[in-house]
């Protein structure tokens, strides 16, 4: 498993403890501004290993969730 798949299993471990959908999820993310914007196709790409989050995104995940971007990070 390369890293864009390990963070992507984390971050989906993470909205699935939340109990959303990856839409209801992605619209948590509004509140953060426009200049943030996580539709469905990019959290299923996200979670599939297929799209590499920048350090701002694992930031703003790691807060949202209340964890330490480690958790994101590493296994």
């Amino acid at each position: 498993m390369n890293t864009q798949q390990r963070i992507g299993r984390n971050i989906k471990k993470l909205r699935e403890m939340s109990g959303k959908t990856q839409s209801q999820y992605g619209q948590e993310f509004k509140q953060y501004g426009e200049n943030f914007v996580m539709t469905r196709s990019r959290i299923c790409d996200l979670e599939a290993g297929r799209f590499m989050p920048n350090a701002g995104i694992i930031v703003m995940i790691a807060k949202h969730h209340s964890v330490s971007t480690d958790s994101i990070l590493l296994d």
